[in-house]
């Protein structure tokens, strides 16, 4: 596996620590996930926009990734049949 991506998937896991107290997410819909998607990626654009520190956009990053990788664990596990 490329170092890049094993780079990013641990700033992913961290940002999936930092949220462990919420609820998982096997029952969220996929149109809800899209549309945190697309929150996200507005905070991202507005991170780099902003010319934030890269610690913030960085950290965008891996919230757009991890909510894809949400939708992308739940078409896999079969949560959502008829997406």
């Amino acid at each position: 596996m490329r170092d890049v991506v094993l780079d990013f998937a641990k700033v992913m896991d961290n940002e999936l620590d930092e949220n462990d107290h919420k609820i998982g997410w096997a029952y969220l819909s996929p149109q809800w996930i899209i549309n945190r998607i697309r929150q996200e990626t507005n905070e991202l654009e507005k991170a780099i926009r902003k010319n934030k520190p890269k610690s913030v956009t960085v950290s965008e990053c891996a919230d757009v990734a991890n909510f894809a990788m949400m939708l992308f664990d739940n078409i896999t596990q079969e949560a959502y049949d008829d997406i």
